[in-house]
């Protein structure tokens, strides 16, 4: 089946957390999907044969169509260092993001390529002619064959860069428990309960630390370009080795 690619300006956290809060067509499962909602995720990495865990990363998730902004409180294991903890803000509307991490006392600053709506996102992944997303039927993720899981396919061109992602909800409950990127062997494995409807309030999306440049106790900078190379490094606050040696040598 030919998949049809449709050229979107929306970020790979934007991908993640909407895909598939789409209108249920008449052959579709009915899958729990919400707009405003809160998830914990760890990551893996899939060569094929192996799903092995990525750094042993978790990460909590929030996402917020009215307050269109997203939170990710990470924490990753990092050689030498152990577990360190990092969180990322980003406000869709201003196209900006801002990591903490507590470990460097560090604020970083970066912005997306560009601003959008997460409410018009999925109006738009709703609309059936876009036909961004597509149900495969009755299949599981392949390093999960013992579990009965619905598979939905997206392809997105994002600035010309193609991104795929297949989607696995768990038959029994109806609820999002895998995401897979098949072009960057990276999954993501949602806790039970898969996306959460959530209420939150303004506080749950702001890094105190970070909300006023003239705190001393720590340091702003502007994030390194090369980042945007790596979304796992972008997304998850994987802190840069080298910024990590430099602050031990001090």
């Amino acid at each position: 089946m030919m998949k049809h690619r449709s050229v979107l300006n929306f970020s790979v956290l934007a991908v993640v957390a909407c895909n598939l809060s789409l209108s249920q067509q008449a052959d579709w499962p009915s899958v729990k999907v919400a707009s405003t909602f809160n998830s914990t995720m760890s990551l893996y990495t899939w060569d094929g044969s192996n799903l092995n865990p990525l750094q042993d990363t978790q990460a909590v998730l929030l996402v917020d169509a009215v307050r269109n902004k997203a939170m990710i409180h990470s924490k990753i294991q990092v050689p030498l260092f152990g577990s360190v903890n990092a969180d990322m803000l980003v406000d869709f509307t201003n196209g900006s993001t801002m990591m903490y991490t507590p470990f460097l006392g560090l604020c970083e600053r970066d912005s997306l390529d560009g601003q959008f709506s997460l409410s018009t996102l999925f109006a738009l992944l709703s609309n059936q002619q876009l036909n961004i997303t597509q149900y495969e039927g009755s299949k599981s993720a392949p390093w999960d064959l013992n579990t009965s899981e619905w598979q939905f396919h997206s392809e997105v061109d994002l600035n010309g860069t193609d991104y795929v992602l297949d989607s696995y909800f768990e038959q029994s409950s109806s609820n999002l428990k895998w995401a897979h990127y098949p072009n960057k062997g990276v999954a993501i494995q949602f806790a039970q309960g898969g996306l959460q409807p959530a209420q939150f309030k303004d506080s749950d999306f702001v890094i105190s630390q970070c909300n006023n440049q003239a705190n001393t106790n720590v340091r702003f900078v502007d994030r390194d370009p090369s980042d945007h190379n790596d979304w796992f490094k972008f997304w998850f606050g994987f802190p840069r080795m080298e910024i990590m040696q430099r602050q031990a040598d001090q």
